[in-house]
């Protein structure tokens, strides 16, 4: 899989994993704290997870942006 191709993987699951977070932390109150603790804890550490491989896929753009030597 070439890299765009990836990236746009990576960034509709990191999109459905920021939802679900979002979505988590606002309903906790509707939700049984057994379904919260096991959905928003593990989806958390994915998104960490996610937001590491998104930041590999990009890091190029990250050097040349934010670690430029004037």
């Amino acid at each position: 899989m070439n890299r765009n191709k990836a990236l746009k993987v990576v960034n509709a699951v990191l999109f459905v994993l920021i939802i679900n977070q979002m979505v988590g932390g606002f309903f906790y109150w509707g939700i049984s704290h057994e379904l919260f603790q096991w959905g928003h804890k593990r989806a958390g550490m994915l998104l960490a997870v996610v937001i590491a491989v998104h930041l590999g896929l990009n890091w190029n753009w990250v050097k040349t942006s934010y670690f430029k030597i004037n």
